[in-house]
């Protein structure tokens, strides 16, 4: 699995309340925190009609989600 990692920029604590963009194969899903347990990297990508952006990325084998004292957090496991 491709997987991207970016701030949400509309996190605001109260109504967004999820700080995390996790991007799987181009799906997105919001999460409050990330674990990755191997290598990663950093790109820079140019988004049609959104600009530039930086990402923290891998490339996964399996993805946990866990509930944390009502927080999600999404542990990642690379190749």
């Amino acid at each position: 699995m491709e997987v991207r990692i970016r701030f949400n920029t509309n996190y605001d604590g109260v109504i967004n309340t999820k700080k995390w963009r996790l991007i799987i194969d181009g799906d997105e899903k919001l999460v409050d925190e990330i674990q990755i347990i191997g290598k990663c990297f950093t790109s820079s990508d140019i988004i049609e009609g959104v600009g530039l952006k930086h990402h923290i990325g891998c490339n996964a084998k399996s993805i946990a989600y866990d509930m944390e004292d009502n927080k999600e957090m999404a542990t990642i496991y690379t190749q």
